[in-house]
């Protein structure tokens, strides 16, 4: 009994970790002129945040000093790094919701996810390092801002 409840423990945290890894996506141009979407901003240049159904800084398409260029941590006083107290509080909770998520993919034994189909099953080994790298990214992202 003591085993079904840690299972299904693990199975619901695992659940809200991989909800919680679903991020934003970000629309931009590269050098070629050619609109890329990814799952991470770029670092050299404007972008917009493409809102998800779990995670958002911002509304769809919205441009804000947040999503429209990079920060710019080696100078503050440009006035690139400053966000307001709304987007503080988002960095804040985004922040707190992938050191949760590192803290799961670091320590649980399995995670369990479910595929395309909806149908459970559990992460590989890669899928989960994977996922551990994702998360760092985030971490670095939204933390200390």
């Amino acid at each position: 009994m003591k085993s079904l409840r840690l299972v299904l423990l693990v199975g619901g945290l695992a659940c809200m970790a991989g909800t919680a890894l679903a991020g934003n996506t970000y629309k931009w141009t590269d050098d070629n002129g050619q609109i890329q979407y990814t799952q991470l901003p770029p670092n050299d240049r404007p972008y917009t945040v493409i809102k998800s159904a779990t995670a958002s800084i911002n509304e769809e398409g919205a441009e804000s000093p947040l999503t429209s260029k990079p920060a710019d941590k080696a100078n503050p006083k440009t006035g690139a790094g400053e966000y307001t107290s709304a987007e503080k509080e988002k960095l804040s909770k985004n922040c707190d919701i992938a050191k949760q998520n590192r803290e799961m993919l670091r320590t649980a034994a399995k995670i369990r996810v479910n595929d395309e189909k909806g149908e459970p099953r559990h992460l590989t080994e890669e899928e989960r390092k994977a996922r551990l790298a994702d998360t760092e990214k985030q971490i670095e992202f939204y933390c200390d801002k």
